[in-house]
This record gives structure tokens, sequence and C-alpha cells, in this order.
């Protein structure tokens, strides 16, 4: 949103004809006559009222309050952002039945570095195994850790062996909602209608959900053909910290489904009736990979390798500002779905003119040799892309 404030000179002198205006006459050109003195300090006051004024206008709309104010904003709606969460796993641990493991022992990961600890003391039960709750140290998506992956305790006990691995995950680690990502969900609380476990609903609770950035529902299920009355289909996209693609794995499309099903807080099931667990189909998004090839490419060669690096930047940011859209539930207005290969063309032509080469011809491909003129993105379908040089 443009905000057009005057300049610090253009409200001295506005205060200036205004003096002069009342008085009736024309200031004297010394330097420290009292009206240029007197005009100075009101624009000067004025300015500062001007940028006051705009950053209160700022401050009250979603679209552009900073966190502490679009936290206000959120909570008239019950929107509050995501707290950072610890990852809590379970674990196998092998021994001699009967050896006790104290609630002080500690389990290292070498994958991401954290320590985890327990919930509690283990007993090691008659099958030479026990299922162990651990909890990592700290706060963050760096400290889950996938089904299969290896802890090693960090003091010997007699009779315990030395390795444990990670038989499911209990709770996912998560960072804390960032500004942006919690916008999405304010603006989503502004522009939509809730209710009956409708669209809306099932987007608003899905992304409530730790480490999820997005959530695309629709009506029916694929191939959209033969669909059963209450079927709904969501497509799930995490944020980037949990995956730089922004692809969830099985566990998060379970605490997905959970938090759609069932209230975090109350426990009581949220969806209307009629509407079951059994016609709710969760999958995780997919990420096409377009591919940029250019002809005829010319740059000095002391800027090649630097600007080939921003074109690359440029091309995949480019593209993945793309989404596919749901009708009835997203603005028309943000409609961005479309990816045409003039627009792509114009992204990287930007870059490269910027370091004085040129292009004779782009092309943008999904499979290699067939170039495309546009591509409408299905539901569910995010994109990146990659440059390559002919």
């Amino acid at each position: 949103m443009a905000i057009n404030i005057p300049t610090v000179q253009e409200n001295i002198d506005a205060a200036l004809a205004s003096l002069e205006s009342k008085m009736g006459q024309q200031t004297a050109i010394q330097k420290k006559a009292f009206l240029l003195v007197l005009s100075r300090l009101q624009g000067l006051m004025k300015s500062s009222l001007y940028l006051f004024g705009a950053e209160q206008i700022k401050r009250v709309l979603a679209i552009t309050a900073p966190m502490d104010a679009l936290i206000n904003i959120g909570a008239e709606y019950n929107v509050v952002p995501k707290a950072a969460k610890m990852a809590q796993l379970i674990i196998t641990v092998t021994g001699t039945a009967g050896t006790s493991i104290p609630i002080t022992t500690v389990w290292k990961s070498e994958a991401n570095g954290f320590r985890y600890f327990q919930n509690q003391a283990y007993t090691i039960g008659a099958g030479g195994t026990v299922a162990v709750t651990v909890t990592a140290e700290d706060v963050g998506v760096a400290g889950s850790l996938k089904v299969g992956d290896t802890l090693t305790i960090g003091a010997v006990i007699p009779n315990v062996s030395d390795a444990a691995v990670v038989a499911s995950v209990a709770q996912l680690g998560a960072d804390e909602e960032n500004v942006e990502d919690f916008r999405v969900r304010v603006l989503d609380e502004l522009r939509t209608v809730g209710g009956g476990s409708n669209l809306a609903d099932i987007r608003t609770w899905g992304q409530e959900t730790p480490n999820v950035y997005r959530i695309y529902p629709y009506t029916g299920k694929p191939p959209w053909t033969t669909c059963v009355p209450g079927e709904r289909t969501i497509y799930v996209e995490s944020t980037t910290a949990f995956n730089p693609d922004g692809i969830p794995d099985a566990t998060l499309l379970s605490a997905v489904r959970q938090y759609i099903t069932y209230d975090p807080i109350t426990g009581k099931t949220r969806q209307a009736l009629g509407s079951t667990d059994e016609t709710l189909h969760i999958y995780a998004i997919t990420r096409k990979l377009f591919t940029l090839k250019l002809y005829g490419f010319s740059v000095d060669s002391a800027v090649e390798t630097e600007c080939k690096n921003n074109i690359q930047l440029s091309a995949d940011s480019h593209l993945r500002s793309f989404s596919p859209f749901v009708e009835g539930l997203d603005p028309i207005s943000l409609k961005n779905n479309t990816i045409t290969s003039v627009s792509v063309a114009e992204s990287v032509q930007d870059i490269i003119k910027s370091y004085g080469g040129y292009v004779e011809r782009i092309e943008v491909m999904l499979i290699p040799g067939s170039p495309i003129g546009k591509y409408m993105l299905n539901p569910g379908e995010r994109a990146k892309a990659t440059v390559t040089y002919a």
C-alpha cells in the first residue's frame, strides 16, 4: 500500500506559506528570520506526525502490520501464532531384562547434534526391549528425527545397548511461526467465512498444525470424476524450515488429520455431523520441476558465474510464487496459478540486463525437448526451476 508523505522541505514550505498568508506579508530573507525559523520547526513536527500516521496505518492492516500488531489483529479472530515445540520421540532400547535405565540418562543424535532426555526411568522388559519416550533438549524443527534413526547413549549403562532406534515420532519439533506465515492465516480468517466444517474450516484447522504452511482443500477426490458426496481432498504444504520444497512426511500428514478431526485444546471433534474422517483424504503437495533452457546467453566473463547464480535464484523464486487456486475459497484477485513462458523469461531477462548481457531465446519445459507456452497448476501442485544453457 503506497502512502504519499510530503517531504520535509514541502512541509516547511507549506508552513511558511500559511504563516505569510495569515500575516499578509512576505518573510525577510535572513536565515534567522523569525518566520523562517518557526516554519522549519512546524515543518519538522508535521513530518514526524506524517511518519507516525503512516506507521499506524500499516499497523492496523493485516497485510502490512508487523508481528506485534498482527498478533493483536489475529487475537480478535482467535488466531494466534503457532508456538515453537520440542520434538518428542519413542525409541526402542535393548538390553538384559530387568535392567533399569535411570531418568538421568541422556541420548544423543549424530544426525543433528541434539541431546534427548527421558521423561521417566524405565526397566527393560522380558523381551529384552523397552519403549522409551525422550524429548529434545531445545525447541525447533531441527530436533525432529525419522523412524529408523539411531541415538547413542550418553554414558554407558551395564547390560544396556549403547544405541537405540527411533520407533515412532510422538511430536514433531517446530520453529516459532514467522510473521509472513502467520499473516497468511490471519488474512485467511479475514477473507473467508467458516461454518459447518466447510472448506474454510478445513483450511483453518489444518493450518493450525505446527510445521504446516498452507492447506489446499477441495471437494471430491482425484481423479474427480467419481466422487462420493461428502468426500474432501486436501493437499498439505509444509514450511520451508521443515522441508525446503514444502513436502510433508507421513508424520506431519498424520498430525494434520489429528488437528482437523480434534480440537487440540478441548479434544472434542471438530467436523460437523456427516463429515467423517473416512471421507477426508490428505496428500502431500508435489513440486513440479520446470527447466529453463537459455540459448545464445552472453555476459562478461568476469561476472558470468555471479549472473548465472542470480538467474537460477530469480527463476526459482518466480516459479515458487505460483500456487494452485481453490475455487470459492481463494480471492479471485489473488489468483496466480498459470505459469507462462513470457513471465518466466521476463524474470530471467531482468537479471541478464542488470549485468549488461543478453540472451537470444528462452525455452520453458516440463519434459526435455518439449517447450510450453503456459501451464496451469493442478490441485496440490507447486513449482520450482532449474536453469540450463545451450
